[in-house]
């Protein structure tokens, strides 16, 4: 099922975040949030760009539950178009620390 665009959902913080989910799949017992990626992707490098890429649909999936659009665990999926792989994590502790960082430190430098 097609998802459109997701609401607009806020909370009481004071930091607005924008992107786009390229697709949310709504399963009985989880929600995948996949992600398209375009970049060359070589077999000693593909751990690096995907680490580059899980805190990103981490937001996106936070975005989701926040939204009420989450059934069940988060699994995070990257699809790297050029090497037809697909790789998969869950939304973790260990991923939300690194989101939580990386959100942090983009605070400290001015938000952008």
């Amino acid at each position: 099922m097609p998802l459109g665009r997701l609401p607009v959902c806020a909370d009481e913080t004071d930091v607005l975040l924008e992107g786009s989910i390229d697709l949310l799949l709504e399963l009985p017992d989880r929600t995948v949030v996949l992600d398209y990626k375009t970049d060359r992707v070589i077999a000693a490098n593909r751990a690096s760009v995907e680490a580059r890429y899980w805190p990103q649909l981490a937001l996106y999936a936070l975005a989701a539950r926040a939204c009420g659009r989450v059934a069940g665990d988060l699994e995070l999926a990257l699809f790297l178009v050029r090497s037809g792989r697909i790789s998969r994590r869950p939304l973790d502790e260990e991923l939300l620390d690194v989101v939580a960082d990386d959100v942090r430190r983009a605070l400290e430098e001015g938000g952008s």
